[in-house]
């Protein structure tokens, strides 16, 4: 497993030591910082998928789920932390492994703030719906998963803690608020709401159609001899 997915492990270390360097030690280069983790980041990524040398409907369907993601995050864009996208990205990963999981996550981010905008959370997104896509293909063989409840912790995890704890990075950096570990922790704590609704509204989405979404899913992946 850990051979198999060293590219997505190698581009979640780099990013993160990179996310960490940046958030205590150069906060003011905002757009420097901004641009070398997008870059490492869709570099690593596409350098990984092409590693493997891809075939076409591979590539098609990862671009497709790309768009489904972007798609869910739009339409919902009226309704703060309530979209469908942690969701989608979950069952990707789930259905397509760890590093197809992560370049959708990270991807789908990027796509999709070219709508919402970019800024100093474009990385912070990026790299926690990466992870999320990759934590999630850790359990692309459970079959356990696939119940609801177990698919909705999973979604609750990752929608409120491996989301709100990478993300909140960018609210340290942009607000000039990590000089203390105590001006950390309020930050923290005041996205505790926003948090625990992201984490809700994901298992909402799991809860409603997850379990059909993934059997679907997988059955184009064996119709068609997707990654064979």
């Amino acid at each position: 497993m850990i051979r198999k997915n060293i590219i997505s492990i190698l581009v979640i270390t780099v990013n993160m030591t990179l996310l960490f360097l940046w958030m205590f030690f150069f906060q003011k280069q905002f757009m420097l910082g901004s641009m070398l983790i997008i870059i490492s980041t869709l570099i690593l990524c596409f350098a990984g998928f092409e590693f493997k040398k891809p075939k076409l409907r591979d590539i098609v369907l990862s671009a497709v789920m790309i768009a489904v993601a972007v798609a869910g995050r739009v339409i919902f864009y009226v309704l703060p932390q309530f979209k469908p996208m942690t969701a989608i990205i979950i069952v990707t990963g789930i259905c397509l492994g760890p590093d197809v999981g992560f370049l959708v996550g990270a991807s789908s981010a990027f796509v999709s703030n070219m709508v919402f905008t970019q800024g100093v959370w474009t990385p912070f997104q990026m790299i926690s719906f990466g992870t999320i896509g990759f934590v999630a293909g850790l359990f692309r063989n459970s079959e356990k998963i696939t119940r609801r409840p177990y698919l909705c912790a999973l979604g609750f995890v990752c929608g409120c803690f491996i989301y709100g704890l990478l993300v909140e990075g960018s609210t340290i950096i942009f607000l000039d608020e990590g000089s203390s570990l105590l001006s950390i922790l309020a930050v923290y704590a005041r996205a505790i709401p926003a948090n625990v609704m992201h984490g809700l509204s994901t298992v909402f989405f799991l809860w409603l159609f997850g379990p059909s979404f993934i059997r679907k899913l997988r059955r184009v992946i064996s119709k068609y001899g997707i990654q064979e």
